[in-house]
């Protein structure tokens, strides 16, 4: 399966809730994931939008500092739940902060 199909059909395996108070919640993470997709798309030069493997641009070496991070963590209000600061880590991962794809992109990108 390639890579846009493969993305269709993990959206097309959302569980929809039946509950009317969900729908509007539900269509907004979606929307909200798309636009973020759009935001990584643009920053590592990425072809077929939405529909693209994020992983195949993101130069996997390219860490945010500890110290960085960690303010962002300290930033963070006390009502924010786990996932919020797991995410800031996670963060430390990748940085689309470079202007050019590295040669490892590019040649993932051939």
């Amino acid at each position: 399966m390639n890579e846009c199909m493969e993305v269709a059909s993990r959206m097309q395996a959302i569980e929809w809730s039946g509950k009317a108070l969900l729908r509007k919640s539900q269509a907004r993470l979606l929307q909200e994931y798309l636009r973020r997709s759009a935001l990584w798309a643009q920053g590592l030069h990425a072809q077929g939008w939405p529909f693209f493997d994020i992983d195949h641009g993101v130069d996997l070496y390219v860490r945010v500092p500890a110290e960085t991070a960690d303010e962002a963590l300290k930033a963070l209000p006390d009502f924010a739940t786990f996932y919020v600061g797991r995410t800031v880590e996670w963060s430390r991962d990748a940085d689309l902060s470079r202007d050019e794809p590295t040669e490892r992109e590019k040649e993932w990108r051939a």
